[in-house]
């Protein structure tokens, strides 16, 4: 996230509408501030709706932040509560999209 941040050939989009999307946006520090600051300067880099998004993607200048689960695992206290690890990736790819 800090390459994409620092980057001038390819900026962020984001999507308003999932929880990656507002993570970024009310960040108040570290690096999704920055890129909540970037976006916020140019709004046409928010989207709601996914085509819109695909066809910014297409360009090849913008990168997609999205929550890639990478596996489950399970409480080993009382009640065996089961969650889900997360980590937030990155695409240029709009099939990406299909999985906010």
């Amino acid at each position: 996230m800090e390459e994409l941040a620092a980057s001038k050939e390819v900026k962020i989009v984001l999507r308003s509408d999932t929880s990656t999307g507002v993570q970024i946006l009310q960040a108040t520090s570290g690096i999704y501030k920055v890129l909540g600051d970037q976006v916020r300067n140019e709004p046409d880099r928010i989207f709601d709706d996914p085509l819109k998004l695909a066809t910014k993607l297409q360009s090849g200048r913008f990168d997609y932040p999205f929550v890639r689960e990478t596996g489950v695992y399970r409480d080993s206290g009382w009640g065996g509560t089961v969650g889900r690890k997360q980590r937030t990736s990155l695409t240029t790819h709009p099939s990406a999209l299909a999985y906010p």
